[in-house]
């Protein structure tokens, strides 16, 4: 069974809102909405406005509540019609009728009130064969385009992943010998660490975990660069999780709350009208306790799908950041080490294979801080450490620039399109016949 979700612009996929039924339920479902080759869907809950004319080729199949079914008149080529329902205009129409709070819809009542201008049917074929010789092209650039965005994606990876194993700048050890000097192995500086760890751990009469580091040893992934170590979080941080605040205290002025939306997967925490909440500012002074501020790791430990990397999304906050930690959010504090080499750790591709392995629940996948305990931190000396931020940096910068110049192009594409329609249907893309266009509704 499809739903609106399935009906995308390359047509019915089934990656996602994809569910098979049994077969009295198909047979019910299929004899309310009567598919066919040549009926024209269109998304009406959710995304609105989306469509796709049925082949033969795809029946049989049902369909959900979410997309209607429009059956276009004799004298009306469907995929015309596809395409009038893709036009500017109309788009804006089914948006305006658009009802609803959590997610808006348009009642198939609306639909019978759509206008469609048509021409003789030999000036429809030729109008749809110029928009699909146009559209072609167009995708073929679209494509090309999403291709590079899949190639950024794949070297920000490669970037991560030489910075965790060693490989992104000369190693600390590498350079001590060329340049004939000492230099403080990572088992020092952990060493360093946890005496820093047990005297903050007696401070707060907690007791610490106790655990060797790891130097040269050979895990499931490969081999420690000379100079570094291998650590768990409970020797080099501490951990906090966030407070459940009561969202009937939000308001339009006050202190932010960082919830799981606010993280970004740059890595950077973003505020927009949408995502951020307000409490009073009494509750700052309540809980000092959960006031974040500027420069913190953070981790997101729940979310309703592993969709981009949300579920253990790490970020560092911004200079001047002052907000409260809200439940299912905990900030690490590392000791002794940049929160910023720590986040490169967290978005590098061991550490997502350690969360994808975790038993995280069923339909809202948790993790939890103490899980954290069972992943290795790779160790690098403390000068190593800054010289692969600033490199992580300097790489992902230019990568996010290229990145930006792609999404730019793909949304000049989407103008492009609608500019194309537009053109289509105000009779300037091909020759019209002369005769006066013709005018019905969708439905038949």
């Amino acid at each position: 069974m499809y739903s609106a979700r399935n009906i995308t612009e390359r047509g019915i996929e089934q990656d996602e809102g994809f569910r098979f039924i049994s077969e009295d339920d198909f047979v019910n479902e299929h004899r309310r909405t009567r598919v066919s080759a040549g009926d024209v869907l269109l998304t009406i809950v959710g995304t609105i406005g989306r469509s796709h004319v049925v082949r033969g080729s795809e029946l049989p199949f049902a369909l959900q509540r979410s997309v209607a079914v429009l059956r276009a008149k004799s004298d009306l080529d469907p995929t015309y019609l596809k395409f009038w329902l893709d036009a500017p205009h109309v788009q804006r129409f089914l948006s305006s009728r658009a009802r609803g709070t959590a997610q808006k819809g348009v009642y198939l009542n609306v639909l019978r009130e759509v206008p469609v201008r048509f021409p003789p049917r030999e000036e429809q074929r030729s109008i749809v064969a110029a928009l699909e010789t146009h559209f072609s092209r167009l995708d073929a650039a679209v494509a090309s385009l999403h291709r590079a965005k899949a190639n950024v994606e794949r070297a920000r990876a490669s970037v991560l992943q030489a910075a965790v194993t060693g490989r992104l700048v000369p190693t600390e050890a590498a350079l001590a010998r060329a340049e004939g000097r000492d230099y403080e192995p990572a088992s020092a500086l952990l060493a360093r660490i946890l005496v820093e760890r047990k005297a903050t751990s007696a401070a707060s009469g907690a007791r610490p975990k106790r655990k060797a580091p790891v130097t040269g040893a050979r895990d499931s992934l490969q081999e420690l660069p000379e100079g570094w170590c291998r650590a768990s979080w409970s020797q080099i941080g501490l951990s906090q999780n966030g407070r459940a605040f009561p969202s009937s205290e939000y308001c339009a002025t006050g202190i932010p709350l960082l919830r799981p939306g606010n993280l970004h997967q740059s890595g950077r925490i973003e505020w927009t009208a949408r995502n951020t909440a307000r409490l009073p500012y009494r509750w700052a002074e309540d809980h000092p306790a959960h006031v974040v501020r500027g420069g913190e790791l953070v981790m997101n430990l729940t979310a309703q799908s592993l969709k981009d990397d949300f579920l253990g999304r790490a970020c560092v906050t911004g200079a001047g950041e002052v907000c409260l930690l809200n439940q299912r959010i905990a900030r690490l504090t590392p000791i002794c080490l940049s929160p910023r080499f720590l986040l490169v750790v967290f978005k590098s591709r061991p550490f997502r294979r350690f969360v994808e392995s975790l038993n995280k629940g069923s339909l809202i996948q948790h993790m939890f801080t103490s899980q954290l305990e069972s992943f290795d931190l790779p160790l690098p000396p403390e000068a190593e450490q800054h010289r692969i931020v600033a490199e992580v940096d300097r790489r992902l910068s230019v990568l996010d620039a290229l990145d930006a110049t792609l999404d730019a192009n793909l949304a000049r594409c989407a103008r492009l399109r609608q500019a194309i329609l537009q053109r289509a249907f105000s009779g300037r893309l091909v020759p019209a016949e002369p005769t006066v266009p013709a005018e019905a509704t969708a439905l038949s």
